[in-house]
């Protein structure tokens, strides 16, 4: 997402700290090993083969799937574009940032 990316181009880019740019690139591989793993687990849960204890259960209805659907469409908003989000924050924070001087 923008701010992960935002970050890791920061501190690599950054010369204050010894060896950031190792720092980084393990910060990288453990964001990656983490989205590997994570889809790994979503393939085992959502496409194996269901357990027997579970075959009475119905699949979601499509109401479910609206609200699932809505969920992951404002994850994904906010992850691709957190202005919709930080610009709230940012009307709340400005005047608390005046009054301490910055």
């Amino acid at each position: 997402f923008a701010a992960e990316f935002l970050v890791f181009v920061g501190s690599y880019s950054s010369t204050t700290v010894p060896w950031i740019q190792g720092y980084t690139l393990l910060g990288v591989l453990g964001v990656v090993v983490t989205a590997g793993y994570i889809l790994w687990m979503l393939q085992k849960v959502f496409y194996g083969p269901p357990l027997e204890q579970y075959d009475g259960t119905a699949d979601a209805d499509a109401l479910e799937k609206v609200y699932m659907f809505a969920l992951v469409a404002v994850i994904m908003l906010v992850g691709i574009y957190p202005a919709v989000i930080t610009d709230v924050f940012k009307l709340g924070i400005t005047p608390i940032v005046g009054l301490l001087g910055g």
